[in-house]
């Protein structure tokens, strides 16, 4: 489908169903979220000369739906994503602060790919996972390390700890 985005149209491919995965389906489903996302950042970076946070608002997206899904309950939605409720609650505070800003279809693109992340049975923090995904995403795609770096909002050093 097609979609528009801070005045720009771009094309993104519309997500499969949701369903119980096996551990290389799910691999497979997380690395097509993920060239899905990076296509459109790439897409609407280069139409609009700019970079934008996507990783800061997937982040946002999972601790929302962790909290929605533990009835605004810290402790078990830091939990549900894995990482200590000190983290999650430092984390979110910041979090709030951020505007997502991008039309609704992307939105969703985002939301589907933090469903998907937050239903599997990953042991590791989801967030970092998520992080580690779109990096090697993006190498793969053809993109720099700063230029990837900046839209996942992190440093260079951290960047290359993501790989």
């Amino acid at each position: 489908y097609t979609t528009t985005f801070a005045n720009t149209q771009i094309s993104v491919k519309p997500n499969s169903s949701m369903i119980e995965l096996s551990n290389t389906d799910f691999l497979g489903q997380v690395n097509r979220f993920s060239q899905q996302i990076i296509s459109c950042c790439l897409q609407l970076g280069s139409q609009q000369n700019s970079t934008f946070p996507v990783a800061t608002w997937i982040e946002q997206t999972f601790f929302k739906r962790a909290l929605m899904c533990h009835e605004n309950i810290a402790l078990q939605a830091a939990n549900h994503i894995n990482i200590a409720e000190s983290t999650f609650r430092r984390r979110w505070k910041k979090l709030q602060l951020v505007e997502v800003n991008c039309a609704d279809e992307f939105h969703q693109l985002l939301e589907d790919f933090v469903e998907l992340i937050l239903e599997s049975n990953i042991t590791e923090s989801k967030v970092t996972f998520m992080n580690e995904i779109l990096a090697k995403s993006f190498l793969s795609s053809g993109t720099t390390m700063k230029l990837a770096s900046k839209f996942l909002d992190v440093s260079m050093p951290t960047f290359r700890k993501l790989l």
